[in-house]
């Protein structure tokens, strides 16, 4: 007992330090991912120069409505200034450009003085010649200052604004120097207002540039924050696992518990009378025929498919008949049997027939909408969920639809045994390791390539309830024409629930003979209570004995005949 009970504590010790050596291994990769993905984000953020994605569009738009209000003003007071100046235009008769020379010079003192001095040197040149004649000395004086000052003022004039002037434009006269200083400020005012509304314009436009950028800055960064999503909850939810085994490994308490130790006797047990023996034996058997008869009338297994139909209420997608006796393989020392693919090595039978009716009804299903993955699951174990799986893959993949079939029956995996592969490198590696890619996805037929599970987790529902899987699903889907996920029982994990969410629909197997009453409504509530959107369902492994219609599975002569005929 000593030796069970330790051996126990050993066991368990052993399988927590095996998943704390695969977890170690994994959490350096998934740190690298997640520091990876940080870096791919905020490079993003930066070069982009996203500081709030979610409101920058609702940004740009109010600051577009304020730039367009500033640019409708602008525009009024444009229009306002350009009937202001075309009106002194015409009034002045002259340029802009002229007005404003003129308007300089009669800011410039020298020039106001000089055209004041030849003035009055003119003047005085006109009194003088009344009183004296043009050869007289005052004459020829005057003569001489008021050139001179015609020379100096012509020199400051053509210094200033390098053309000549009238006496009228050096001395405008009071109005008609403030209609020329209107004039100038009109000017410069509407070379103002244009050069703004230029400005506004062109910003106004970088904006609208801006926001027709924003859907797609929004959807590359939800990406990148999704990959980081799926790169921390994978990471957080291996260090936690890591602290559980850790914890596990430590401690010498086994699973297995004395309720009471044995009581040695004290004396051999004497020897019972024949009469005694033979009364124990009738009684024995009495026993085991009530126990019998008790059981069978207890028995609630589904064993017809009519039963099986009514039970369910989902949409009877097809029938698969039972087809010979599957090979078997030891696995954790028990034994399970690997499915055959009669649709591979005997296309022309009943069975195949059957897969290639049941693609025929999804493809049915899918003409409203895009059925691009689904989950196939069952409601207890052997009830032939991956058999279906890859016989259904084999059947869409040889008319021609490129197929993945996964297997993320992460208990019992079986699809690398139908398919004689190994199971080094699967689904596993590719949630846990981001960079993991077509190394893990094998080719087996022509358009079918197989993603078969890898290691086994210690906890396989936080790998394919992580934002990772849902991703991988996403880019499959791109990827293939159709997807085809093998999931485990519904009774046994809430692995095919979480999954049934990711893909597009929920396929039900159920074998008469195998799923009873109480699991057949237990896995029809749990589908109903997480709101699975059921495909249908698909009778595997019938049986004529079982069946009414049973001359639904004497079309054997009739295929081979077709073939025979067509040979």
């Amino acid at each position: 007992l000593s030796a069970y009970l330790a051996s126990n504590v050993l066991a368990n010790r052993s399988e927590a330090a095996a998943a704390r050596k695969f977890i170690a291994e994994q959490l350096p990769k998934t740190e690298e991912t997640v520091s990876q993905a940080e870096t791919a984000l905020r490079q993003f953020k930066e070069n982009n120069g996203i500081a709030d994605i979610k409101g920058e569009e609702d940004r740009l738009t109010e600051t577009i409505g304020e730039i367009e209000k500033q640019i409708a003003a602008a525009n009024t007071d444009l229009s306002e200034l350009n009937t202001r100046y075309s009106t002194l235009a015409s009034t002045l008769n002259m340029s802009a450009e002229r007005a404003i020379d003129i308007n300089a010079l009669s800011q410039d003192d020298e020039v106001q003085q000089l055209s004041k001095q030849f003035q009055e040197g003119q003047t005085q040149l006109e009194l003088e010649r009344t009183r004296f004649t043009d050869d007289h000395p005052a004459i020829v004086n005057l003569e001489d200052r008021v050139a001179t000052l015609q020379r100096l003022l012509e020199t400051r004039i053509a210094q200033t604004m390098g053309g000549s002037v009238s006496d009228d434009d050096l001395s405008p006269g009071d109005i008609r120097q403030g209609l020329m200083k209107d004039y100038v400020n009109a000017e410069v005012q509407r070379l103002s207002t244009a050069s703004r509304l230029s400005a506004l314009t062109t910003t106004r436009n970088a904006y609208r540039e801006r926001i027709r950028q924003v859907p797609r800055l929004e959807q590359s960064q939800r990406e990148l924050q999704r990959r980081l999503d799926a790169a921390q909850s994978t990471y957080e939810s291996l260090l936690k696992k890591l602290q559980e085994v850790e914890l596990t490994e430590k401690q010498n308490v086994g699973t297995a518990r004395i309720i009471e130790q044995a009581a040695v006797p004290q004396s051999p047990a004497r020897s019972a009378s024949n009469l005694i023996i033979l009364m124990g034996a009738v009684i024995a058997v009495l026993i085991s025929l009530a126990t019998i008869t008790f059981l069978e009338l207890r028995d609630k297994s589904i064993k017809t498919l009519k039963e099986a139909r009514e039970l369910f209420g989902y949409t009877w997608l097809g029938t698969i008949p039972s087809f010979g006796k599957p090979a078997m393989v030891r696995s954790n020392k028990l034994e399970w049997s690997i499915p055959e693919l009669p649709v591979r090595d005997a296309p022309r039978s009943t069975v195949s027939a059957s897969y290639r009716m049941l693609q025929a009804n999804l493809k049915f299903l899918s003409l409203d909408e895009n059925l691009k993955s689904i989950v196939i699951t069952s409601s207890v174990p052997r009830e032939g969920k991956s058999t279906v799986a890859a016989n259904l893959a084999a059947t869409m993949a040889a008319l021609g639809r490129r197929t993945l079939l996964i297997d993320a029956d992460l208990h019992h995996p079986s699809q690398h045994h139908i398919w004689h592969l190994t199971n080094v490198s699967g689904l596993s590696h590719m949630v846990v390791e981001s960079n993991r890619g077509r190394d893990s996805i094998v080719p087996v037929l022509d358009n079918l390539d197989v993603l078969t599970c890898g290691v086994i987790p210690p906890n396989p529902l936080a790998l394919l309830d992580s934002k990772r899987m849902a991703s991988l699903i996403e880019s499959f889907e791109q990827q293939y024409d159709f997807v085809i996920v093998d999931a485990p029982p519904l009774i046994v994990a809430a692995e095919a629930l979480t999954l049934g969410k990711i893909a597009d629909g929920v396929l039900l197997v159920a074998r008469p003979g195998v799923v009873d009453h109480v699991s057949a409504v237990t896995a029809k509530e749990l589908l109903a209570q997480s709101s699975q959107n059921v495909l249908g369902m698909v009778i595997n492994g019938a049986v004529s004995e079982n069946e009414v219609q049973k001359s639904y599975y004497d079309h054997d002569d009739y295929i081979e005949t077709s073939a025979a005929e067509a040979l």
